[in-house]
């Protein structure tokens, strides 16, 4: 039993950023592997089958950041009577881009070992007393196992920044690549009507929290403004109660599960490329990323 997120799902013709995802004639391919071998199904019905004799004949796809990619998508999915799970950031229906998306865009552009030079020398002119040079030969996160090692070790380094000093840093050069923000997110993702859309054709709509940060690294009051805010938004788009969560990173805390229980969250998903298991709590159901090695 397994849940498979995807992020980028790339058209080569349409794709205006070299972004590491999916192709759309491999997603395809998945679809078809998954629907041959196992049951498709929404996350609830998944989560009633935890302990079932035979739990692992289910698995469900869920789509993390509201791309307008995986609005271009879901027909491959009604076609299959196959009920996604499509969880966006709520930021980006007021025009905002997550910072991890700017990096994405910002890694897309720039050679890493560059954007590597950039934080060290913003890290060193902020002046703080236990700087650490990026290391290049060995990672030091065990959480990022599709990335290279410079790569995993900059994008650990990062989010262990305050989310003023990240802010700081991505927007800046973000900025050089991307004047117009609000241009690039009405293009890059979809759009209220979009999603309204997909919940009207009977896909699953839940929350990637607001802003797309690690709630782990938030106090109780931050996270819960940030579940609050995100599910306002998103329920106000789409007329209709959500109660599902994605949680950003992966990351959630004692206080993310009771913020979000008494929110009326009853799922939650949890990046940490793991099968599910008999055992897990329904607001901490592993799942695994598209690019990994899927049971197939």
């Amino acid at each position: 039993m397994f849940i498979v997120v995807h992020h980028y799902i790339i058209n080569k013709k349409k794709s205006w950023y070299n972004l590491r995802g999916l192709e759309v004639e491999k997603f395809i391919q998945e679809l078809d592997m998954l629907q041959r071998k196992y049951k498709v199904v929404d996350l609830k019905t998944l989560a009633a089958n935890k302990k079932a004799i035979n739990s692992y004949d289910f698995c469900s796809v869920t789509f993390d950041d509201g791309l307008r990619d995986h609005y271009d998508i879901a027909g491959k999915l009604i076609s299959r009577n196959i009920i996604g799970t499509f969880f966006p950031s709520a930021c980006i229906f007021e025009g905002c881009v997550p910072t991890v998306i700017k990096m994405h865009i910002i890694l897309s552009k720039i050679k890493t070992e560059e954007i590597i030079e950039k934080l060290e020398k913003y890290l060193q002119n902020q002046h703080l007393d236990k700087f650490i040079p990026i290391p290049r030969d060995e990672k030091i996160t065990n959480l990022r196992p599709l990335d290279d090692v410079p790569t995993a070790n900059l994008k650990a380094t990062m989010q262990k920044l305050s989310e003023e000093m990240k802010n700081n840093f991505v927007d800046k050069i973000f900025k050089k690549i991307v004047p117009n923000e609000n241009k690039f997110c009405a293009d890059f993702f979809m759009s209220p009507n979009q999603l309204r859309e997909l919940h009207q054709q009977g896909m699953v709509i839940g929350s990637h929290s607001y802003s797309h940060t690690a709630l782990n690294t938030m106090d109780y009051v931050a996270q819960k403004k940030e579940l609050i805010k995100s599910k306002s938004i998103i329920e106000d788009i789409i007329k209709a109660k959500i109660n599902s969560i994605s949680f950003p990173f992966g990351g959630y805390d004692q206080n993310t599960i009771s913020i979000a229980k008494k929110l009326g969250f009853k799922y939650g998903v949890v990046f940490n490329h793991k099968t599910i298991k008999k055992t897990d709590n329904d607001l901490c159901l592993s799942n695994l990323d598209c690019n990994d090695k899927l049971p197939l």
